[in-house]
């Protein structure tokens, strides 16, 4: 709330320096109406991330963000947006104008996805610890825990840049990996937390096949593959 105050009184207060400021700023006119529509189409594309940002992540990494085709379809999609929107204002058509902004800000929801590296990638999030412990007993390998969350910007990243690369799975091939999701926190995963002391995302452990950790040093921060 500090920060918003600030934001929003200071361009006041320079304005306030000079008498001559005003003279750069610009005149109300028709240009206010497309502002007002494209600031109303990016709370609205904040809004579907919110509620679908992990299903349309997920889509967005399985289709191929940011290709050709991806272009194409959103330079189309923009296209009719506009076209919506300037009828929407010139024959008042409220309706008209809403239709136009969903268009507009399911466009913008997977370049806020690609800009901010939010697509995520989940590793063997269905099992359970204790089923992957069984495993790991079976056959002697180790395990690989991954502590995540869905507001964890690193984890994501993490996931898109580290685990969903070729050579990173040839390693972990012989190991039982484990995605911990603490997005909703359940008994279980509070259990898990506890146990191994996570104190904070990301945190990726390395466990010897009886569940106890190696010592090998946790990565709490982003890194390459290569590093990983």
């Amino acid at each position: 709330m500090l920060a918003y105050a600030a934001g929003f009184a200071l361009p006041f207060f320079l304005l306030s320096l000079s008498p001559r400021a005003f003279k750069i700023l610009p005149r109300s006119g028709s240009w206010l109406y497309g502002a007002k529509f494209l600031i109303g189409a990016s709370l609205l594309s904040l809004g579907i991330y919110y509620l679908f940002g992990h299903e349309l992540s997920n889509f967005i990494l399985e289709m191929g963000v940011l290709s050709a085709p991806f272009y194409i379809a959103s330079l189309a999609l923009l296209g009719l947006s506009i076209i919506l929107g300037t009828r929407s204002y010139m024959k008042e058509l409220r309706s008209l104008r809403l239709i136009a902004a969903l268009i507009l800000a399911f466009v913008l929801v997977p370049i806020m996805l690609k800009i901010f590296n939010l697509s995520t990638i989940t590793v063997n999030s269905n099992s359970s610890f204790s089923k992957t412990l069984e495993k790991a007993q079976e056959r002697g390998t180790p395990i690989v825990l991954d502590f995540t969350a869905d507001w964890c910007v690193k984890c994501k990243q993490l996931a898109r840049d580290v685990f969903s690369q070729e050579e990173v799975i040839k390693q972990l091939a012989s190991s039982e990996v484990l995605a911990i999701d603490l997005s909703e926190i359940s008994a279980s995963e509070k259990e898990l937390q506890e146990r191994y002391k996570i104190r904070g995302l990301p945190a990726i452990l390395f466990l010897c096949p009886s569940g106890q950790e190696m010592g090998v040093a946790r990565i709490n921060e982003l890194v390459t593959a290569l590093e990983f």
